[in-house]
C-alpha cells in the first residue's frame, strides 16, 4: 500500500511537470510565430527596396551590381518562404484532459464496479504517457518551426547585407551617374 501511495505521488508530480512544460512549449510556439511574422515583414521591406533598385538601374550598370541585386531578390524571397514555412507548422497538440480521464473511468466502471487502487494507478500511468506523447510531439514541432525560422534569418541577413551594400555603393557612386 505504501508503494502504491508513493507511486501515485510520483505520478501526480510527473503530471504537474508535464503541465508546466506544456505551458513553456506553448509560450515558445507563440514566440516563434511572432518572430516568423516579423521576419516576413522585414524581408518584405528589404525586397521592396530591391525592387526599387531594380526599377532605377541605369543602362550601363555593371554585372557586379546587377548580380548583387539578384542575390538580394533571391535571398529575401527565400527568407519569406522559409518564414512562411515556419508559420505553416500548424499541428494542434491537445493536452490530455478530463475527457481522456473520463473515457478511462467509463471503460473501467462499465460493470458497475469501482476501479481498484491498482486500476487507478494504471489509469494514472496511461494519463502520464499521454502527456509524454503530447510533450514530445509539441517539442518536435517547435524544433521544426525553429529550424525553418533559423534558415529564414540566415537568408534574410544575406539579403539585407546585399541591399545595404547596394545602397552604400549607390550613394558613393551617385555623382558618377
Amino acid at each position: 500500500m505504501v508503494a502504491e501511495a508513493r507511486e501515485a505521488e510520483l505520478l501526480d508530480r510527473m503530471r504537474q511537470e508535464y503541465v508546466s512544460e506544456y505551458g513553456d512549449l506553448v509560450s515558445t510556439w507563440q514566440s516563434l510565430e511572432t518572430k516568423a511574422q516579423g521576419t516576413v515583414a522585414i524581408a518584405g521591406i528589404f525586397l521592396a527596396a530591391s525592387f526599387n533598385f531594380a526599377r532605377e538601374i541605369p543602362a550601363g550598370t555593371g554585372y557586379l551590381q546587377r548580380g548583387v541585386l539578384a542575390v538580394c531578390v533571391v535571398a529575401l524571397t527565400a527568407a519569406i518562404l522559409f518564414a512562411i514555412g515556419a508559420l505553416r507548422v500548424r499541428s494542434i497538440f491537445r493536452r490530455p484532459g478530463g475527457s481522456s480521464l473520463d473515457q478511462q473511468v467509463q471503460a473501467l466502471s462499465r460493470g458497475e464496479t469501482l476501479p481498484s487502487d491498482s486500476q487507478l494507478l494504471r489509469m494514472d500511468w496511461d494519463f502520464v504517457r499521454g502527456w509524454r506523447a503530447v510533450i514530445e510531439e509539441f517539442a518536435s514541432a517547435n524544433g521544426r518551426k525553429a529550424r525553418a525560422l533559423r534558415r529564414a534569418h540566415t537568408v534574410l541577413a544575406i539579403g539585407a547585407l546585399a541591399v545595404s551594400a547596394l545602397t552604400v555603393y549607390s550613394i558613393l557612386t551617385f555623382d558618377a551617374r
